[in-house]
């Protein structure tokens, strides 16, 4: 979606996977031929290793940089978060659900913001029929379904946003970390 805009570390780290991902398939691929026998095929494993390891080491003090240098601005986040170009994703979803393909439903969210814009208002603060003008499947419910708390919600699955799976990811992270002490 148009509205996103990702940090340049993070672009950086996941360009640098094809380059690591490339060593593994260099290094599987020379195990997998290896005869039985050494027969110096083991000559061919180092650059590529040697190189995924000092990319990823590399990439770990960045974003550990990146993380430390973050900044959480609370009552930013709390003035920005009711921004309608946030939650497009989510008018879009909320249409799929109403039986709209979602490249219409895109198409529908983007009419709907540039009328929000044209009129100098939020597209949430669009009375429901001139919403329903764009869209006629839009209903009462659709205000309701775009906040971020309904947001983080409905992502209600494994690693997803929502504050369950959230506690659940966190619940499963310290039981793996004591499971790591234990053994020791």
């Amino acid at each position: 979606m148009p509205q996103k805009k990702n940090p340049i570390v993070g672009k950086l780290i996941r360009g640098k996977t094809g380059r690591i991902t490339g060593a593994l398939v260099s290094l599987l691929t020379t195990l997998k031929g290896l005869p039985t026998s050494y027969q110096r095929d083991l000559q061919e494993d180092k650059e590529a290793l040697f190189s995924a390891y000092d990319q990823v080491a590399d990439m770990v003090v960045i974003a550990a940089g990146a993380i430390a240098a973050t900044e959480f601005r609370d009552e930013k986040t709390s003035r920005t978060r009711g921004q309608s170009a946030l939650l497009a994703t989510e008018a879009a979803d909320y249409l799929v659900r109403k039986g709209i393909p979602f490249r219409q439903a895109h198409d529908l969210v983007g009419k709907l913001l540039r009328e929000a814009e044209k009129q100098g208002k939020n597209w949430i603060e669009l009375p429901l029929t001139e919403l329903q003008k764009i869209s006629p499947e839009i209903g009462p419910d659709f205000a309701k379904s775009l906040t971020v708390e309904a947001a983080l919600a409905a992502r209600k699955v494994p690693g997803g946003t929502s504050p369950d799976s959230v506690r659940a990811a966190i619940a499963d992270l310290e039981k793996r970390i004591r499971g790591i002490g234990a053994t020791k």
